[in-house]
């Protein structure tokens, strides 16, 4: 999640659940559908104080998918649109209180993976995905001076995830 600082990023980690529903059609070997997700938790990032640190609280998408059957298993490529629920604080150096921020991203997540089928029903699935989600800005008030300063966080993700679906 690179800050504008120039050069600047943080990593955070953590865990998300959620839920996934989506439909799929298949002609022959190809797979091809429609899935959204949205998951809740918290992915945090810390930083150094002057800088803020991140907790990214919800994250959901849409996305389209293409994949290979190959007897029980399914190779897919997924790409749709991406949100990202986020909550900023910073500590200023001089250590004067804890001020608060939150926003929305909205972009870009690509990703792939491999989902093996247990049985007709029961599917256990493996997926990357990268979110690009563009640049929003965070204000924070010194509750002393009330002088406000602003910080264009610019996030990108890259989520690790496993599923265990039910097949309708």
């Amino acid at each position: 999640s690179p800050l504008n600082t120039p050069g600047s990023s943080i990593d955070g980690d953590g865990g998300l659940f959620g839920a996934l529903a989506g439909i799929n059609f298949q002609q022959d070997n190809l797979v091809f559908g429609v899935e959204g997700d949205v998951a809740f938790g918290s992915l945090d990032a810390t930083h150094s104080p002057g800088l803020p640190n991140l907790d990214v609280e919800t994250m959901a998408t849409l996305r389209g998918r293409v994949g290979i059957a190959l007897d029980s298993v399914l190779l897919f490529a997924t790409a749709g649109v991406g949100f990202a629920g986020v909550d900023a604080a910073e500590t200023p150096s001089d250590l004067s209180g804890t001020r608060r921020d939150s926003a929305t991203h909205i972009g870009a997540v690509v990703g792939i993976g491999a989902e093996y089928a247990v049985t007709d029903s029961l599917l256990v699935r493996g997926e990357y995905q990268h979110g690009f989600y563009g640049e929003e800005n965070y204000s924070f008030t010194n509750p002393t001076t009330l002088e406000v300063h602003t910080h264009g966080i610019d996030l990108d993700t890259d989520v690790v995830r496993a599923a265990l679906i039910w097949k309708f």
